[in-house]
């Protein structure tokens, strides 16, 4: 029986996280460490060295182990990870979500649900982020039914590649199936409009969708319907340009 480890940037009380704390424990072990509160867009942040971060353990449906952690979606991951070795339980698979909202395009920098997913590959894990479109979302049941899927897949590819997997917030019988596709072209335009009081603003955020969203993007294959499958890597190094720049200083040495 798998050992699962399930985090999310929605807080613990996050019905999605329920969903699939409830559908996953049905055949794996789950072990949940969750944050306190609402720590969407914390993209991979963690808290200060040597700053104090309050967490407990609590009771939660369906988890062998749960807790709740005043920190970010990559510190719930190292925590949560951690607690699980000092008992001596070794993690098998790492899940984020599932987030009411979905990740797709740009969005991918920002997310912390997708952020819990890339803190378990750094630490060395197989991963997957879960998000169903809409920040409102009822209907988790295509995309946790994906769960014995993904980690199948996630097998047989190197922990550096994490899978970040969206579907609509359709009834099953209503997606017309799963893609695999490229990110796309979706991103924020973030705005600071001053507030009433002296020295503060607030923050509005409108989700734009670029022109090079093309029909072979995540953007592209949600809007659509379908259930789509991103694999996503840990490494930012661009290997064309490293080639590229490699020869060019290559020539600029023999020149020299």
């Amino acid at each position: 029986m798998y050992n699962i480890l399930i985090s999310t940037d929605d807080g613990i009380d996050s019905i999605g996280l329920t969903e699939l704390v409830r559908s996953v424990s049905a055949y794996a072990k789950v072990y949940v460490a969750a944050p306190a509160r609402q720590q969407s867009a914390k993209a991979m942040s963690i808290s200060a060295f040597r700053d104090r971060m309050r967490a407990y353990e609590v009771p939660l449906e369906g988890a062998e182990l749960a807790f709740i952690v005043d920190g970010t979606p990559s510190d719930c991951v190292k925590f949560g990870l951690q607690m699980c070795r000092e008992r001596g339980v070794e993690i098998d698979f790492v899940l984020g979500g599932i987030n009411l909202g979905a990740n797709v395009g740009m969005d991918t920098h920002y997310s912390g649900t997708v952020a819990c997913a890339f803190e378990g590959a750094l630490q060395g894990y197989h991963a997957a982020a879960l998000s169903v479109a809409g920040h409102l979302a009822t209907h988790f049941e295509y995309i946790c039914s994906l769960v014995p899927m993904l980690i199948r897949l996630s097998e047989g590819l190197s922990t550096d590649t994490v899978l970040n997997v969206n579907a609509p917030d359709l009834p099953p019988d209503e997606i017309r199936g799963i893609q695999v596709r490229r990110g796309g072209g979706r991103c924020f335009d973030i705005r600071y409009v001053p507030d009433n009081e002296p020295r503060m603003y607030y923050c509005e955020g409108y989700l734009l969708d670029r022109p090079d969203s093309a029909e072979d993007t995540d953007v592209a294959a949600l809007y659509n319907g379908y259930a789509v499958i991103t694999p996503q890597t840990l490494s930012r190094t661009d290997f064309a340009a490293l080639e590229q720049l490699s020869k060019a200083v290559i020539a600029t040495d023999s020149h020299s």
